[in-house]
């Protein structure tokens, strides 16, 4: 994955992003709606408990990509989630490789100019590690680079894509 962001540009969209979410919370109460507050919260808590999880998997390269990915690519609403308890750890940087293929192809084939929402499901099934992608408003991802030890799997229901790579496990 290439560098786009300093340390500093980094800090500067996370602060930024935080007094979003601050200026938020004192609109709601100034319009005395506290469970829209409570409700943010608990989308603050749920959202701390998938990079948890993803720290914990010890895939630094993809824990850094997805990490990025709501900045670099800012037409797509990427929602991140987490429910893998293990991974293979030195497939790490072909795990960030391919979801960097998988979302430039995303990006360069949105049906609409204004995005669309996008899905990252990090997972255990079968005994392999799988990184699966649904986007709607896609036209087609056309061909994907071959990235070696990853299967993909490519569907596409209406105007949903999936896109599933799985990874074997050792052991």
């Amino acid at each position: 994955m290439k560098r786009f962001y300093s340390t500093a540009d980094l800090l500067r969209q996370a602060r930024h992003d935080h007094l979003n979410d601050l200026q938020l919370v004192k609109l709601y109460l100034a319009l005395g709606k506290p469970e829209r507050v409570t409700a943010l919260i608990q989308a603050a808590g749920r959202q701390a408990d998938v990079w948890r999880r993803l720290s914990a998997l010890n895939l630094p390269k993809t824990e850094e990509w997805l990490l990025l990915a709501e900045w670099r690519f800012p037409e797509l609403k990427i929602t991140v989630e987490c429910i893998a308890s293990a991974a293979p750890k030195e497939m790490d940087g072909a795990i960030s490789e391919i979801a960097e293929s998988v979302m430039t192809k995303i990006r360069e084939n949105l049906e609409k100019a204004d995005g669309c929402a996008c899905t990252i499901r990090l997972s255990n099934e079968q005994g392999d590690f799988r990184l699966a992608f649904s986007a709607e408003g896609v036209r087609g991802i056309g061909e994907l680079p071959e990235v070696p030890g990853i299967g993909l799997k490519i569907e596409e229901e209406g105007k949903l894509l999936l896109i599933e790579a799985t990874v074997q496990m050792e052991g």
